[in-house]
C-alpha cells in the first residue's frame, strides 16, 4: 500500500494549533483535538477513513475480495494524485484526546491555502472535529491575509459546514463532475461597510488568547454616521463581553466564522446603565 506522505516541517505552516490542542465545546474540561504528522505507519488508518468517506465504492455489487481490491486501487490513485498535484501539501492525522480520528491534507502557497482533503472517522462524526480542524486552517490563512480554497461535491452535506465557516461558491458553478469550488475570502477592512456588520448583530466574535482559549464578544449594535462627500460612510460597532478579563485599548485580533480574521482597534466605553458583569467596547470605522 502507498506510504502516507509527511509534512515538510514538524509544525507545518497551515495549522497554528495551540500546544494544548483545540478544545471542542464550551470552556472547561472536555475533548481536545490535536494533530500530528501522518506517516507510513498510518496507511491502514487512512484507508479506513477513505472507505468511510466513500460508501458508494464499498457498495458495488462485487464479492468482498474484489471490493477490497477496488478500494485499495482508488485509495492509491488518490494518493498518487495528491503527490503530483499538491507536492508540498502537509498531511496530518487528527487526534481526539490522543485517539486518531481523521485525516487533513493542506497545501499552502504564496497566494492561497488549499484544503486538499479532510476526512473524519464515521464513528466520530458529529463532534465538531471537522469544523474545528477546518476552522483552524481558515483562521491561520486569514492571519496571513490569504484565502482558503477547497472543492466539494455539490450534493455533499459538508457544503453546509463550509458555508457556515465562511466559504462561498465559485461563480463558475458546478463542474461537469458535479463538484463545486469554494473559497473563504479575506475581509478587507478598507472596504467594509456598516451593511457588512448589520446582519451579524447578536453574533459572537472571538478574541483568541495565547493559551488557546478566547474572550467571546457579542456584536450589540452597529451605528451609522454622516459621510463627507466622496468618502466612505463612517460607522461604529458596539461589542459586549465579560467584565473579567477586560481588553485594554489596542489593536486586537478578532475571529468571526464569516468575516474571518480581523485586526480591530477596540477600546472599552461607557454605554448605558453600569453593569458589573459586562464590559462594552467600541470600534470606529472612519
Amino acid at each position: 500500500m502507498t506510504d502516507a506522505p509527511t509534512p515538510g516541517a514538524d509544525d507545518g505552516w497551515a495549522l497554528d494549533w495551540p500546544a494544548t490542542g483545540l478544545a471542542l465545546g464550551p470552556p472547561g474540561p472536555g475533548a481536545i483535538l490535536g494533530r500530528r504528522p501522518a506517516t507510513a505507519a498510518d496507511a491502514d488508518l487512512l484507508l479506513r477513513w477513505f472507505v468511510d468517506a466513500h460508501p458508494d465504492l464499498a457498495a458495488v455489487p462485487l464479492d468482498a475480495e474484489a471490493v477490497h481490491r477496488l478500494l485499495v486501487q482508488q485509495f492509491e490513485a488518490r494518493a498518487h494524485h495528491h503527490r503530483s498535484a499538491f507536492p508540498t501539501a502537509e498531511h496530518w492525522v487528527l487526534e481526539l484526546d490522543g485517539d486518531p480520528v481523521g485525516h487533513l491534507v493542506v497545501e499552502a502557497g504564496d497566494e492561497q491555502v488549499h484544503v486538499v482533503e479532510i476526512e473524519v472517522a464515521a464513528d466520530r462524526r458529529g463532534r465538531g472535529i471537522g469544523a474545528a480542524a477546518l476552522g483552524a486552517v481558515v483562521a491561520a490563512a486569514r492571519r496571513r491575509r490569504l484565502p482558503t480554497h477547497l472543492t466539494v461535491s455539490a450534493a455533499s452535506p459538508a457544503r453546509r459546514l463550509y458555508e457556515r465557516l465562511g466559504f462561498v461558491a465559485s461563480a463558475a458553478g458546478v463542474d461537469p463532475a458535479g463538484d463545486l469550488a469554494m473559497a473563504a475570502p479575506v475581509t478587507d477592512l478598507a472596504t467594509v461597510t456598516a451593511a457588512d456588520f448589520e446582519p451579524l448583530v447578536g453574533q459572537c466574535f472571538r478574541r483568541p488568547l495565547d493559551d488557546g482559549s478566547a474572550i467571546e464578544l457579542t456584536l450589540a449594535a452597529v451605528g451609522r454616521r454622516r459621510a463627507a462627500p466622496g468618502w466612505r460612510e463612517p460607522f461604529s460597532l458596539l461589542f459586549t463581553g465579560p467584565a473579567d478579563p477586560t481588553l485594554l485599548p489596542d489593536v486586537h485580533p478578532i475571529d468571526h466564522p464569516v468575516l474571518g480574521y480581523l485586526e480591530l482597534f477596540i477600546g472599552p466605553v461607557v454605554a448605558g446603565p453600569p453593569n458589573p458583569d459586562v464590559t462594552t467596547y467600541e470600534v470606529v470605522f472612519a
